[in-house]
């Protein structure tokens, strides 16, 4: 179990601060089309900042039981917030947002 909670934690680590670059790239670029890309990212953002606490809360927790608990909710979380910045990476290279 501890295995797949590091691995959760490394990637939606990573995966948080590419967030943080698109929100910052976007916002140092002042467009009007970039206020809904940085707005997308920063949800996916707060669902790979939730995975990260959850995943880390599993490896910390003594209780196998709420141990578990965590970690089916930081990989639901870390799949929704891929499921949202996956659009935001399709949406953008395909101009829907404009």
């Amino acid at each position: 179990m501890q295995d797949k909670n590091a691995h959760i934690l490394s990637t939606s680590s990573d995966l948080l601060g590419l967030c943080l670059v698109v929100v910052s790239v976007m916002h140092s670029t002042k467009a009007s089309d970039a206020s809904k890309i940085d707005k997308f990212a920063g949800i996916a953002a707060l669902f790979f900042m939730a995975s990260c606490f959850l995943s880390f809360l599993s490896m910390r927790s003594k209780n196998l039981k709420r141990s578990h608990k965590y970690e089916s909710l930081a990989d639901g979380v870390f799949i929704i917030g891929l499921f949202v910045f996956v659009g935001v990476i399709v949406l953008a290279s395909f101009d829907i947002i404009a």
